[in-house]
């Protein structure tokens, strides 16, 4: 497993992809306990279009990290809920009301994603303008 710094995975998961024309990028980030969580969402009027997603738990001597991303389209449902598949039959679910994002991480596989120390948010919510991330519950 590489280990890589703090602070350089904080660095990579800020530089994310640029949004689409028309689109706005949101971003927030928030420790609770030994993770930290960093979040970038593509948001197109009332819909959440794509997401970047890095946790890191920090050890008692380096730092484990997992990673989601969305693989493939996004299925749009009513009252602004977004269903992205990730690997196998996992997916995240995205829900926007107004300025604020609800993720929902609970329906993926830890395994998928994360080395055996590591761990993800079960959800996190997102509002516009604000750099913490809010109401961060771990798995």
């Amino acid at each position: 497993m590489r280990h890589i710094t703090f602070a350089a995975l904080v660095s990579l998961s800020l530089a994310a992809a640029p949004a689409l024309a028309g689109a706005e990028t949101w971003r927030c980030s928030a420790t609770k306990g030994p993770v930290t969580h960093v979040l970038s969402a593509t948001v197109e009027g009332e819909r959440v279009t794509g997401f970047d997603y890095l946790a890191m738990t920090k050890g008692a001597s380096d730092v484990t990290s997992c990673s989601l991303a969305p693989e493939g389209e996004p299925a749009a449902g009513p009252d602004g809920v977004t269903t992205f598949p990730l690997t196998d039959d996992d997916v995240a679910v995205a829900r926007k009301r107004g300025d604020t994002i609800v993720f929902d991480f609970t329906q993926t596989r830890l395994s998928h994603y994360c080395g055996q120390s590591s761990t993800i948010a079960a959800t996190l919510t997102l509002k516009a303008g604000a750099k913490r991330c809010l109401a961060v519950k771990n798995q």
